[in-house]
């Protein structure tokens, strides 16, 4: 008989990471929700071992004023669909957020929907502690080892909603003013451009983005 390998060994590995968390820091711990895809996941792995274990969690969503409307109302429709509240913090950027969130909300560990090949040339491990002048948090990495492909599996598998600018040609969004459809899904004969999931070469995922952040 045959292991278990593929999305289902990487959904166990991820919710053994998550229930680690919530042993380690419980009341103290939070997630970092952006409405984006890899988020999505993310959230969905944790509300299920909040919800398997009665834990509690207290995300939050950083306000930096430069929003797609669709990612704001995705994200109002998340709140309903997964039956959480936000607590919005308005910051310029994930730093100034994590800084604000600490001294706030005595929050000293993070859910981060940070996959590997977001930074290749970087090794991380699911719990790396904050570095190089950042607030002193624990960065929390579930979805390490999951690649784009596997994203995308995942939320056809469990039929999850997602923001609709990925039917867009959307694969990775970012601030509305540096993110654009990714030109390798324009069809040429329609001018239209073809749902993210569609995206084959996985290497340009933020092709239509100006700066390397994930989502």
């Amino acid at each position: 008989m045959s292991s278990i390998n593929g999305l289902d060994a990487k959904i166990l590995s991820a919710k053994s990471v998550i229930k680690e968390a919530f042993e380690r820091y419980s009341d103290k711990l939070s997630f970092c929700y952006n409405g984006g895809k890899d988020s999505v996941v993310l959230l969905d792995l944790v509300m299920n071992v909040v919800k398997e274990n009665n834990y509690t969690i207290k995300p939050f969503y950083l306000e930096v004023g430069d929003e797609f409307d669709e990612i704001l109302d995705f994200i109002n429709y998340s709140e309903k669909y997964w039956g959480f509240k936000l607590m919005r913090i308005k910051a310029t950027n994930l730093k100034e957020g994590l800084e604000k969130l600490i001294n706030t909300y005595q929050i000293n560990s993070v859910f981060l929907g940070v996959r590997a090949d977001d930074y290749p040339n970087i090794k991380m491990k699911p719990f790396e502690p904050t570095n190089n002048g950042w607030p002193e948090a624990e960065r929390i990495m579930p979805i390490l080892d999951w690649t784009y492909n596997d994203i995308w599996e995942y939320i056809d598998k469990f039929n999850l909603p997602f923001c609709s600018l990925y039917n867009l040609g959307y694969t990775s969004i970012g601030p509305k003013s540096k993110t654009h459809p990714n030109p390798l899904l324009k069809d040429p004969a329609t001018g239209e451009y073809l749902h993210a999931r569609n995206l084959r070469n996985l290497k340009s995922e933020r092709l239509g983005r100006a700066h390397n952040n994930t989502s």
